[in-house]
């Protein structure tokens, strides 16, 4: 205890181990959702935000997708 103020830890057991972790390019896993299915989650949210005006939620659908390209070419509003 040293200063008066008790250990909570002691740092001459914690030793940490890098040999079990393995580092490796990541892989994200497959969406087999369709394009409605990815979409619809991210309209609601927005749509909680709008107060439920759903003009404003798709005015503002239009800007996400132009920011992050949300739509494709076979699927666009």
């Amino acid at each position: 205890m040293p200063n008066g103020i008790p250990l909570l830890f002691s740092v001459r057991t914690f030793t940490p181990c890098m040999e079990s972790i393995r580092f490796g390019k990541y892989v994200p896993p497959k969406d087999d959702r369709t394009p409605f299915e990815k979409l619809l989650p991210i309209f609601l949210e927005i749509l909680t935000h709008t107060s439920g005006d759903v003009d404003e939620a798709l005015d503002w659908m239009q800007e996400v997708d132009k920011e992050h390209g949300l739509f494709s070419a076979e699927y666009t509003f």
